[in-house]
């Protein structure tokens, strides 16, 4: 799951001149051919997104050695990036389907966050068993990741929360994109996906690698690391994902890849157990209870071996 900064193109204004139309077919020339040039480097094929307002469109690759196609489910007008969307399935595995999703949420609304992440519980939604459904079929697994512009909730994060009231924060409209102000004046951070997919029972796979694995850097920062982040509140764990109570037991580490120089964003992987994968997608264990109610617990857990 990326973003397609180079590999997707803006549609031309209807009224652009012939110069226009001409230059606008030239990048959508480019950008094929460099989104080809994924798909061949990463062996794997992939999907994009429209473009949307923002400039980071999004896209999604996967090997079809591992996994076939089902269907796709764009969201054009929701947001300011829409996000890519994929149905797919386990190539040699469960037939259980896996709703996949890369997203960039809006930087500067937390307005248009709050219904991003709205729409994203429509995928949690998917989760659960539909009854009257083939029994074979029914609830999806879920597995997605992308930019979320916000914050985690900071019950068993390791990056202290951002003191938004302190002078070392300069850069104010930043502030105004990340935070709210409170009745009392002060600022708190954005958490409203966090929120909500924590209360969609939904599971966050940096979280679940640190508290049963031991892996504390999986809670890393993955942004606010170049030189326009001055001011900002310092490095935040932005970049993050969301799996089904179920997927998320297979994750055996998730590693942040730095990306210095590139980007000031790093990368996130997720390494998981075939097998445990697997179990999951069957169903074969019972699925974890919701974060909120592990983070704030000092009773020991322990997910299906």
């Amino acid at each position: 799951m990326g973003e397609m900064t180079h590999s997707q193109w803006r549609p031309a204004d209807p009224d652009a001149t012939e110069e226009e139309l001409a230059e606008a077919e030239r990048e959508k020339e480019a950008a094929n051919r460099r989104f080809g040039a994924a798909m061949t480097l990463l062996e794997a094929r992939g999907y994009r997104a429209p473009k949307g307002q923002g400039n980071n469109p999004t896209g999604l690759f996967f090997r079809e050695s591992t996994f076939e196609y089902v269907s796709r489910h764009p969201r054009v007008g929701v947001g300011r990036t829409p996000p890519t969307n994929v149905v797919l399935r386990l190539r040699n595995g469960p037939r259980r389907e896996i709703a996949t999703e890369a997203f960039h949420d809006s930087f500067c609304s937390r307005h248009t966050r709050e219904e991003e992440a709205d729409t994203r519980t429509a995928l949690a939604d998917k989760v659960k068993v539909k009854l009257g459904r083939d029994p074979e079929n029914r609830g999806k697994a879920l597995i997605c990741m992308g930019d979320t512009n916000g914050y985690p909730m900071p019950a068993g994060e390791v990056i202290p929360p951002v003191d938004w009231d302190s002078e070392a924060i300069t850069d104010h409209s930043h502030r105004w994109h990340r935070a709210a102000k409170q009745p009392d004046g002060s600022w708190a951070s954005h958490t409203y996906l966090d929120e909500a997919m924590s209360e969609c029972r939904m599971w966050d796979p940096a979280r679940y690698a640190a508290r049963k694995h031991g892996q504390i850097n999986a809670l890393d920062p993955t942004s606010g690391h170049g030189p326009n982040a001055v001011g900002q509140g310092g490095p935040q764990r932005i970049i993050r994902g969301y799996t089904d109570p179920w997927v998320v037991q297979a994750i055996l580490e998730v590693n942040v890849i730095k990306m210095h120089g590139i980007t000031d964003h790093h990368l996130l992987e997720y390494v998981m157990s075939y097998r445990k994968f697997c179990e999951a997608l069957e169903r074969s264990f019972e699925p974890m209870p919701s974060w909120m109610s592990v983070a704030h617990s000092s009773a020991r857990w322990a997910p299906a071996a």
